[in-house]
């Protein structure tokens, strides 16, 4: 932009003209940089979980053995991921089903799409696993001490869709993107509180009843039910740290929860079907250390997401817990025609 500012004296008029930049960040730059002109391409292996633990609360002697808690692994997971300025993409390629005498049969997938700056992030994403084994096998089966084998749920599918909304409060000099998609780099330890809210639908059902034979006779109307579904939206706060050293190596705690409207559905294998709707607790804990350089990074990451869906005579509990290493490299490219366009939209600066 340019400006032109007229002066005058006693003796002549002569015209200035003054350049301002109107490019400059509007970040601090003694904090982090922005990478907008490279593609970023990463690789990760990770180990991946899904347990849902369920409890009867009925009062039944005994009771205590119908404490139940289904486990699916996904242990081999090759996936990548690709980064261009505020768009990222991250998608499991290869999934090994994890098979056993012991556990069974477990097959997952996931797919990931996330867009937004360093102000606020929206992150997509869906997962599905299909064969559980329960945890807790000990307690009501006798035979477990000698050969070893859990209870086993090869049709019991667990699936979720949900979408994650992020608003940073210290973006100016604080940036999560930095420890997770790398298209950003700390310079600086920073912190920053979170705005966190999410919507999200997930679905778990079996052919049968959720509860093994042995135990079915603890969870009274629910020992049938072979299907929940439950969509909600929740909104909460937390906070974000970047502990940084030597502008490289990093730590990355993050911490977010809030209260979660819940509408369920619950059906039983005789069609009766219950909507009911909660008001449920919902909590994400991240991690990420590694090495963030100019143009190369590797990184370590841990995801545990929290979600309770109690009521009177019945708690049920999932948790999704991921462990990750990745790396990847940052190209310089040259934003095409239609991106730059793009670039200057009110939308994109919205970001």
């Amino acid at each position: 932009m340019l400006l032109w500012v007229k002066t005058v004296d006693a003796q002549s008029q002569s015209e200035t003209k003054v350049t301002i930049d109107t490019n400059q960040p509007d970040y601090d730059t003694n904090y982090y940089r922005k990478y907008p002109d490279r593609l970023i391409v990463g690789f990760y292996q990770s180990a991946r979980n899904y347990d849902i633990a369920v409890k009867p609360i009925l009062g039944f002697a005994d009771s205590g053995k119908a404490t139940l808690d289904y486990i699916a692994e996904a242990n081999a997971v090759t996936g990548i991921d690709i980064t261009y300025d505020k768009f990222s993409v991250s998608l499991a390629v290869k999934s090994v089903p994890q098979s056993s005498p012991q556990k069974g049969k477990t097959t997952y997938n996931s797919l990931g799409f996330s867009f937004g700056g360093n102000k606020w992030l929206l992150e997509t994403s869906y997962r599905r696993y299909k064969g559980f084994y329960e945890l807790n096998t000990g307690k009501y089966d006798p035979d477990f001490k000698t050969t070893g084998i859990y209870y086993q749920n090869p049709d019991m599918l667990n699936a979720s869709l949900k979408a994650k909304f992020l608003y940073f409060f210290k973006h100016h000099k604080f940036s999560y993107k930095a420890a997770y998609s790398c298209n950003y780099r700390q310079y600086k330890s920073a912190f920053s509180w979170v705005f966190v809210s999410n919507m999200f639908y997930t679905t778990m059902n079996t052919n049968y009843s959720f509860a093994p034979p042995n135990v079915r006779k603890y969870f009274g109307q629910y020992e049938n039910m072979n299907e929940l579904n439950v969509a909600g939206i929740s909104g909460g706060f937390g906070g974000s740290l970047n502990f940084v050293i030597f502008k490289s190596l990093f730590l990355n705690l993050t911490l977010l929860g809030g209260l979660e409207p819940q509408q369920r559905s619950y059906r039983h294998t005789d069609g009766q079907i219950s909507k009911l709707g909660f008001i449920g607790i919902s909590g994400d804990f991240r991690s990420s250390f590694g090495y963030n350089g100019k143009r190369f990074y590797l990184m370590i990451t841990s995801l545990n997401d929290v979600s309770y869906m109690n009521r009177p005579q019945l708690n049920i509990r999932n948790k999704y817990v991921s462990g990750a290493f990745s790396f990847g490299y940052r190209f310089k490219v040259k934003a095409p025609d239609f991106y730059k366009k793009f670039q200057n939209t009110k939308i994109y600066n919205m970001l």
